[in-house]
């Protein structure tokens, strides 16, 4: 039973704090989870913590999902940032492939999934045809 079905059953829940690191390396943090994971329903994983530049709680909410653990996003502000990033690997314009790595920032303090989407999709269509303009270069 996931942690919305237990709530909506007026289940007792327990929950954890996981702050992200300083700095990219979250294996630690991980590896405890999926330590405590037979005990814990979910884990609240912080934003902003202190406020010192930390990783993004999206990120490890998101490595905590790909390990099948429960996560609760704390988010510290009415804004949500996110950024993009597509990679795009162009085989053929030299004799190596060449990666070009495209970021960009986004912010809204309306946070809808289909907005993000859309945000998300007109960059990646911007992306292309930046690199559609290389190759005709």
């Amino acid at each position: 039973m996931n942690l919305e079905e237990k709530l909506k059953n007026g289940k007792f829940v327990i929950t954890s704090e996981i702050g992200p690191p300083k700095g990219t390396n979250i294996l630690p943090h991980i590896e405890e989870a999926e330590k405590l994971r037979s005990r814990i329903d979910a884990f609240n994983v912080t934003d902003i913590q202190s406020s010192v530049m930390r990783l993004g709680s999206l990120a490890v909410c998101r490595l905590l999902f790909e390990k099948g653990i429960e996560r609760i996003l704390q988010h510290a502000s009415d804004t949500i940032e996110v950024v993009f990033m597509v990679n795009i690997i162009d085989y053929f314009s030299d004799e190596k492939p060449t990666l070009y790595i495209y970021l960009t920032n986004y912010q809204t303090d309306k946070p809808n999934h289909k907005d993000i989407e859309k945000a998300f999709q007109d960059f990646y269509n911007s992306c292309l045809g930046t690199q559609q303009k290389r190759a005709t270069e």
